[in-house]
């Protein structure tokens, strides 16, 4: 989001709506269309594609990406869970 937040000031009217879109929805974003932001941001599915190569990013897809990949992990579970946490730990074990 910083990325996109610092190209702001460089696109039309139409992008920079689209750009807020992305901006609004977050890690929401990865469960949306092209048609999905571009109706919300009130333009047309090219100039979503469009914004996002403006931003740097091959497409759509890269995009989504991009925000899945900045999205916060889950929670840790509660202590009082033992097989929760025992799960969690074995995730995070199998990470590293």
């Amino acid at each position: 989001s910083a990325r996109i937040r610092a190209r702001l000031s460089e696109l039309r009217e139409t992008e920079a709506r689209v750009a807020q879109v992305v901006l609004d929805q977050g890690a929401a974003l990865v469960h949306l269309s092209v048609s999905d932001v571009a109706a919300l941001a009130g333009t047309a599915s090219s100039t979503v594609v469009r914004t996002c190569q403006r931003l740097g990013f091959r497409g759509f897809q890269e995009l989504k990406l991009e925000a899945a990949r900045q999205a916060p992990g889950p929670p840790p579970p509660p202590v009082d869970e033992p097989a929760a946490h025992a799960l969690a730990a074995t995730l995070h074990a199998s990470r590293d």
